[in-house]
């Protein structure tokens, strides 16, 4: 080195700086499909391929449940149809997640072939995604102009599908928490209403009253259309609707149906739940009281105490709710 004069910069690797940006864009918080498009944009710009995809697993690992392509136009995916679900070439990476060259991707023995529509492939590079010891899916980059795709590309595109990994793996961790999210604020919430109810109960209030907070804590809780709980009336084979909680509650309290041919009566003298999936089309339900509910499913749980049925609490689902389950029988 020359005294008195400073070292020219060495010139920066345009390879190096593109796999840093790579990384940032994994930190950056975006959706997964966005952050995965823009890591294909970069495997396209490293490699000079002119189409790039990443094949993200479902939970088995022996299916492609995301596809996200670029060098696709809108109007060439829409023509390809459904997107690939793991044959051919994709399906050999899913049973043997290691990278693997083509020169000609449609004289593998292994090629299923290309559907209707498909742009033609010749050059082919597939790499497993992984993060943390778990194959997440594939990354796969066809037609590198000139010939084949290198060792080099190999290796940029194997730190880029690492970088993918750790996205598909930060998505899957940040919607597990959020699901346990969810399900801690539903058990608060359940506590709660539980806690309120106890002390209605204890408190002595009026029978009616601690009904109806019943109705309505159990509404809120399973979400549904409509809560009815419904007692024996003075008559011993009818029974009332003392409580109601839901958009149509008006109509349904202070309503008679028949203790005997109904479902509710049914549910009664097993003194078990009784799920109905569709209940216009079930033989054994009254179907005035159908009409009068308007609800198209019902869980029917009735009230026992000291192996006595004593009346029965029921939430009906529209057609467009979440279908009633065995928590919601639980709650």
């Amino acid at each position: 080195m020359t005294a008195g004069k400073p070292e020219a910069p060495a010139t920066a690797d345009p390879r190096l700086a593109a796999l840093i940006e790579a990384g940032t864009i994994v930190a950056s918080g975006l959706d997964l499909e966005t952050v995965l498009a823009r890591l294909l944009d970069h495997a396209r710009a490293l490699t000079g391929a002119r189409y790039a995809a990443v094949g993200v697993l479902d939970g088995t690992g022996a299916r492609i449940e995301r596809f996200v392509t670029v060098g696709i136009s809108e109007q060439e995916r829409a023509a390809l149809g459904d997107p690939p679900t793991g044959l051919g070439i994709l399906g050999a990476l899913i049973t043997d997640p290691r990278p693997l060259r083509l020169a000609d991707l449609g004289r593998d023995p292994r090629a299923a072939g290309f559907p209707p529509g498909h742009p033609p492939m010749r050059s082919f590079l597939g790499v497993p995604v992984v993060a943390g010891g778990a194959v997440f899916g594939n990354l796969y980059l066809t037609d590198k102009p000139g010939g084949e795709f290198t060792a080099d590309d190999e290796h940029l595109i194997v730190t880029l599908a690492a970088y993918a990994g750790v996205a598909v793996h930060n998505a899957r961790l940040y919607a597990l928490e959020r699901a346990r999210a969810a399900e801690l604020e539903a058990a608060v919430r359940e506590l709660s209403s539980i806690h309120d109810i106890a002390d209605a109960v204890l408190g002595g209030g009026a029978r009616d009253d601690t009904m109806v907070m019943i109705a309505e804590r159990a509404r809120a809780a399973l979400g549904c259309s409509l809560v009815t709980i419904a007692l024996p009336a003075s008559s011993g084979d009818v029974l009332e609707v003392v409580a109601a909680a839901g958009a149509r509650a008006v109509n349904v309290l202070g309503a008679q149906l028949p203790a005997a041919a109904s479902k509710i009566g049914t549910a009664m003298r097993a003194r078990r739940s009784v799920r109905v999936e569709n209940l216009a089309a079930d033989p054994d339900a009254h179907q005035p009281t159908v009409a009068l509910l308007g609800v198209k499913s019902q869980l029917i749980v009735p009230l026992v105490h000291r192996a006595e049925a004593l009346g029965a609490i029921t939430a009906g689902a529209d057609a467009d709710d979440a279908p009633l389950t065995a928590d919601d029988e639980r709650i």
